[in-house]
């Protein structure tokens, strides 16, 4: 490791980076194929933010079920105090990175509330998706489980300590945001979805339907520009910690309201609507109306039963209401899914049935603003019935 603000001093071997991320003397029983897996998550395009203390970080016990089936697998708990910090140092270190290359930051410290409720992270040999839970109380307080842990370090490890005085100390204790959670955007079918579904009993007449209507939408985007607008946002959406179009001529020109007419606009969406065709034939990329991209989390409470899943979509508050009083259950699935079993059906819980079921424990339900809460009871989790899921994210 060497180059641009690097001291010659502090420059390092390939061989050292190599230890210091994954040390072999903690991780002897890592294959070589497993190793290379594992050291990748070492490279992976993070933001780093807050940097904590030993009394800060613990260890939780997994929910399994009677059959031995872990039901929490890749998903951790986070505080208020906790996701409030780590999101102000994101927003810090955000903003600096901007200066380094060439853009304006704030002068100040800032110190904000979150308005995520989960996120992506790593931290040391963790990754996985951490979720609020404001049950946990005041205090930065972060919960992480043993199904989270890809690789010990001394973070982590009861092999080795670490002296907070190194130098390896934030590196090894600083939380990394990959990811936070962002407004759903629409879902899409697929091919294989479109086979799984046929396979389900959906008729054919119904694609065809899809199709026509698709069609008909794409010839509209030259002339409809709200049409054109959300059709491109809802394909464009970036489910990443990068920022939303970041450098998108199409979507700067759309937002400045140059009109359609204009040339340069017209040939940007001429080639948008050619991308939109394309995948349309190969791959079968119907938008759905009235569903939503959401990642899956565990129900840490146990209110929920087999079968039964609450749902959250972000702000718009018509639609929540929408599905919390007119829809009885929801149809999930992976992507990608393969098998027909991969389809899942699932009753819609509500905030207030929750409520009614124990005041205390759905406090955690009130917190999530966007995800897909499902069952940790049963012997399997739902997540894992859709082509053997978890809940870390990926």
């Amino acid at each position: 490791e060497s180059g641009t603000g690097i001291a010659r001093g502090d420059e390092l071997t390939a061989h050292e980076v190599a230890a210091l991320c994954i040390p072999k003397e903690l991780n002897s029983d890592l294959s070589l194929s497993k190793y290379m897996k594992r050291m990748k998550l070492c490279f992976t395009v993070t933001t780093p933010t807050l940097t904590l203390t030993p009394d800060m970080l613990e260890c939780i016990d997994d929910i399994v079920s009677p059959t031995g089936n872990v039901m929490t697998d890749g998903c951790g708990l986070v505080s208020r105090d906790a996701l409030d910090a780590i999101y102000s140092r994101y927003i810090v270190n955000r903003e600096a990175r901007e200066a380094l290359l060439g853009g304006a930051s704030s002068p100040f410290p800032v110190e904000l509330r979150c308005k995520h409720s989960s996120f992506m992270w790593r931290l040391g040999g963790l990754k996985g998706e951490m979720i609020l839970d404001d049950r946990l109380g005041p205090g930065i307080k972060v919960q992480y489980r043993p199904s989270q842990l890809k690789y010990d370090v001394p973070l982590t490890s009861d092999k080795a300590a670490i002296d907070a005085s190194s130098s390896a100390y934030d590196f090894l204790h600083t939380i990394e945001i990959k990811a936070w959670d962002m407004p759903p955007p629409p879902a899409h079918l697929s091919r294989d979805i479109v086979q799984i579904l046929e396979e389900r009993g959906v008729p054919k007449e119904y694609f065809v339907s899809l199709a026509r209507k698709e069609i008909t939408q794409l010839k509209a985007l030259r002339s409809d520009e709200e049409l054109l607008l959300k059709r491109y946002k809802a394909r464009k959406y970036l489910r990443d910690s990068k920022e939303l179009f970041d450098d998108d001529m199409l979507w700067r020109m759309l937002t400045a309201g140059v009109p359609l007419n204009e040339p340069v606009m017209q040939r940007k969406v001429n080639d948008f609507i050619s991308e939109e065709l394309q995948s349309f034939r190969e791959k079968s990329r119907f938008l759905v109306e009235k569903s939503r991209h959401l990642r899956m989390f565990p129900d840490v409470t146990g209110l929920l039963e087999p079968e039964e899943a609450f749902i959250a979509i972000g702000d718009d508050q018509s639609v929540q209401y929408e599905i919390e009083r007119h829809s009885t259950h929801l149809v999930a699935m992976r992507l990608p899914s393969y098998f027909k079993g991969d389809l899942r059906k699932l009753k819609i819980v509500s905030k207030s049935e929750l409520l009614q079921r124990c005041p205390k424990n759905s406090v955690f339900f009130n917190g999530i603003t966007v995800g897909l809460i499902l069952s940790t009871k049963g012997d399997r989790s739902q997540a894992e019935m859709m082509s053997g899921g978890d809940f870390d994210g990926d």
